[in-house]
C-alpha cells in the first residue's frame, strides 16, 4: 500500500497538535495554539517533501522503488547539480520545491514561539542543519541497504532547507527584537 495523499499524514499532524496542546494546558503553560499549529504545519509541508508517497508495507515500497537509477543520480553529494543540468527546465525545478521551502520558513519563525522558552542561535542552527540532514541519510540508506531508489537523497535539499529556514528564523528575531523595543517605549 502506498500513500500518495497526506491524509494520513495529516491526521498524525492534528492529533499531536491537539495532543501537545491539551498537555500545555494540564501543565498550565500558555496555550500557544496557533504557533504551535503553525510550527507542525511546517513540519507537515516539509514531512509531505520528503515522505510522500509513503509506502506502508514491503509491496508499496517496491511499487515506487526505482533500482535502474544510477546511484550518483539517486544519492547527490554535489550541491545544485541538478539546478546545472537542468538550467533550461527552472520552472519545472521549482514546482518541486514550493513545500519545502515554505515549510522550512515557517519552522523556522514559528519554531521559538511553539516551545516554552526560545532556543538560542546556536540551537536553531543545529535544528536547520540536522533536520534535512537526517532525511538525507534516511534516504541514502534505503538506497544504499536495498538498491532501489524511493526518493532521492540530494545535498541541494539541506542547502535549501537550511537557507529557508534561516529566513523564518530572520524573520522571527527582528520580530522580536521589534517587539522588545516597542515595550520599552511603551514603559
Amino acid at each position: 500500500m502506498v500513500i500518495f495523499e497526506p491524509i494520513l499524514p495529516a491526521v498524525l499532524f492534528a492529533i499531536a497538535w491537539i495532543w501537545w496542546s491539551v498537555a500545555a494546558g494540564r501543565k498550565k503553560q500558555p496555550m500557544r495554539m496557533v504557533e504551535r499549529f503553525l510550527f507542525l504545519g511546517g513540519c507537515f509541508m516539509v514531512f509531505c517533501f520528503y515522505f510522500i508517497e509513503l509506502p506502508l508495507n514491503a509491496v508499496g515500497f517496491w511499487a515506487i522503488a526505482d533500482d535502474s537509477t544510477p546511484l550518483n543520480e539517486a544519492i547527490r553529494i554535489v550541491p545544485f547539480q541538478q539546478l546545472i543540468a537542468e538550467i533550461k527546465h527552472l520552472g519545472y525545478y521549482f514546482e518541486i520545491y514550493p513545500m519545502l521551502f515554505g515549510g522550512a520558513a515557517l519552522m523556522g519563525l514559528t519554531i521559538n514561539l511553539a516551545v516554552k522558552k526560545p532556543m538560542s542561535f546556536k540551537k536553531n542552527v543545529l535544528v536547520a542543519f540536522l533536520i534535512p540532514l537526517a532525511c538525507f541519510a534516511f534516504h541514502a540508506i534505503i538506497r544504499l541497504s536495498t538498491g532501489a531508489m524511493w526518493k532521492r537523497a540530494d545535498t541541494t535539499d539541506i542547502i535549501w532547507f537550511m537557507i529557508f529556514y534561516s529566513i523564518g528564523y530572520g524573520i522571527w528575531r527582528l520580530v522580536a527584537r521589534w517587539a522588545k523595543k516597542r515595550k520599552k517605549l511603551d514603559k
